[in-house]
């Protein structure tokens, strides 16, 4: 998710698209709502109360790194995506709050939930212009950040932006509190072993062997890469843990994927700003460094709704969660670099149902059916309310508690109710995408 740059709304659009055969997330932006956990990219640029403090993110270097050490939460939010998450105590001196809190690498800032602010009393520092694929929000609150502890520690934390993460928490099933950004994350050497569920910072060193470092660009304050698509030249992408997806591309490199599939999905969904509607492919192979993926489903952004962010200069987009899922993702400051255990002889990434879950009024529906997937060949309509999969009732009617039952699930039986009928359909995963060499 993402403030400036794509992480913090994104969350919303990331949700809707989650759901569906892309890893995504949901999203639905009104005034001063952020994306949830499936928004596509959303930008926080740098404070604004005042006309001259328009600048760049404040660099990660004005954190100490801290050592701390817990159980990571994973919210799957769709076919192959989900996000990052753990649990913290929220204080200030007069109040605290407990709930589950993102790792976002791409957030420019620290977000707290409205009601999160309201309940401590979070002090105003002005505002924030957002930024996400639908458009721009200006003077978005900006609040001094709460106390956090988690892993048996307290976790830095910037100016913070005031946002409505409810599309978060109807995704999680949960309220989600706020979001650490970059400023914090990048100050710090961290891992999220995303196979074990745990989170470390601090005195994090990564593994001797069946590891791929991630060069960071030395041009950019927040996480970028370089990956290559074919023989095309280098891709600058931001390495976005608040993206519950594969990957997303704007721009000319968007444009460039979407002609060479000639065909793609369109999804209509959410995010900071307003709606817009994306396209969906599968490149066959993506690569960053000594890391390699295949059959990574994508979403093409129309234009290039992050080019006035000075963070991104040049970046044409994203790389999310669902590259990492089941694998350990870190950073080491001091040598400017990522690394992970994924993308080192891994297998293709799954194919995906091709309906889109929303929670609404207590109940699961399917908010988009995509057009030739598999739930489309058997007769799934958006609208349909889905009861129970593999003759079980879920334990919570939010996509989280849907997608964390099929994750690594190749085939289920789905009950849906239309109406006063409710029917079962058996749907395999498929990669329905059209496919880029």
């Amino acid at each position: 998710m993402r403030l400036a740059g794509p992480p913090l709304c994104r969350r919303r659009l990331l949700a809707a698209l989650a759901a569906a055969a892309l890893p995504g997330r949901n999203a639905a932006a009104t005034q001063a709502r952020a994306a949830p956990a499936a928004a596509a990219a959303s930008a926080v640029a740098p404070a604004t109360g005042d006309a001259d403090r328009a600048a760049a993110a404040p660099a990660p270097a004005r954190h100490p790194g801290f050592v701390a050490r817990g159980p990571l939460r994973w919210l799957q939010l769709g076919d192959v995506g989900g996000l990052a998450a753990f649990d913290a105590v929220a204080s200030t001196a007069g109040a605290s709050a407990a709930g589950l809190w993102l790792f976002d690498s791409g957030a420019e800032a620290t977000v707290v939930d409205t009601a999160l602010a309201a309940q401590l009393g979070l002090r105003a520092r002005g505002t924030r212009r957002v930024r996400g694929p639908g458009g721009r929000l200006d003077s978005v609150p900006a609040v001094e950040p709460p106390l956090l502890q988690a892993g048996g520690a307290g976790v830095p934390l910037h100016d913070a932006a005031v946002l409505d993460l409810s599309a978060h928490a109807a995704a999680a099933g949960e309220p989600v509190l706020g979001i650490v950004g970059w400023p914090t994350l990048g100050a710090a050497r961290w891992r999220l072993d995303l196979g074990s569920l745990l989170w470390e910072a601090g005195t994090v060193t990564p593994p001797a062997a069946g590891v791929a470092t991630l060069p960071l660009s030395p041009d950019h304050a927040l996480p970028v890469v370089s990956a290559l698509w074919g023989d095309r030249a280098p891709m600058p992408l931001l390495l976005d843990t608040g993206f519950a997806g594969g990957l997303m591309l704007w721009g000319d490199a968007a444009q460039a994927l979407g002609a060479a599939a000639g065909s793609s999905a369109r999804i209509d969904v959410a995010g900071i700003g307003g709606r817009t509607t994306v396209s969906a492919v599968l490149l066959a192979r993506l690569r960053v460094a000594a890391a390699e993926w295949h059959d990574v489903p994508v979403m093409l952004l129309p234009g290039s709704p992050m080019r006035d962010v000075a963070s991104l200069r040049g970046v044409v987009g994203v790389i999310g969660m669902a590259l990492f899922a089941d694998a350990v993702l870190g950073h080491d400051p001091a040598a400017r670099r990522a690394w992970t255990t994924a993308g080192i002889g891994a297998a293709p990434l799954p194919g995906g149902f091709g309906v889109v879950l929303a929670a609404a009024d207590g109940r699961l529906v399917a908010q988009q059916v995509l057009a030739g997937s598999p739930a489309a060949a058997a007769g799934v309509r958006a609208g349909d309310l889905l009861l129970a999969l593999d003759g079980t009732p879920l334990p919570q009617p939010t996509p989280a508690a849907a997608w964390g039952r099929l994750r690594g699930v190749a085939e289920a039986v789905f009950e849906w109710q239309r109406g006063n009928a409710s029917r079962t359909t058996r749907l395999r995963r498929e990669r329905f995408f059209a496919r880029v060499s």
